[in-house]
């Protein structure tokens, strides 16, 4: 619930600063995409503190790359989402060869799971280090470009052919 007050607050104010730099304009893009919001609390609980909140572009086909975006403790990653069978998957801290120092991912069951793959030799494999209980606590439709921009930066090759 408070996430997703954060979130019309955050969409009604953004509208508002959209629109009054565009009151003297005859043109006003809003191009509106579904995001999904997840909710992590502590493993086995389903209410109390949300400790890590994840979203992502919805409409995304399996083996697709997407827009998404982690917030834990205060703090907002940008990421790449994938949609791998029934797997959801968060992958942020891209390094200069490609690969991504962590990873989140949600299995079937709703259990959410951290990686860090920092330091970690190509092809050797690496436990979850925290487990979460998930769940969609829905989906807002949000502002393209607000969204993209979450990402854009650092994920420039999603956006090549926008």
């Amino acid at each position: 619930m408070r996430a997703q007050l954060f979130v019309g607050v955050l969409l009604v104010g953004a509208w508002t600063i959209a629109t009054a730099q565009d009151v003297d304009s005859d043109e006003f893009e809003y191009e509106p995409i579904m995001a999904e919001i997840w909710e992590c609390r502590k493993f086995g609980q389903e209410t109390g503190k949300v400790l890590i909140t994840l979203w992502s572009a919805t409409g995304i086909k399996p083996g697709q790359r997407g827009y998404g975006r982690l917030q834990f403790a205060g703090t907002s990653f940008p990421s790449v989402f994938q949609l791998k069978g029934l797997t959801l998957r968060w992958d942020w801290g891209k390094e200069e060869d490609g690969s991504y120092n962590h990873a989140f991912v949600i299995n079937p069951e709703g259990n959410g799971i951290t990686y860090d793959f920092s330091g970690v030799d190509e092809g050797e494999r690496v436990s979850g280090s925290s487990v979460y209980s998930c769940k969609s606590a829905g989906k807002v439709e949000v502002r393209k470009d607000e969204f993209v921009e979450w990402a854009e930066w650092e994920f420039p090759a999603l956006f090549e052919n926008r």
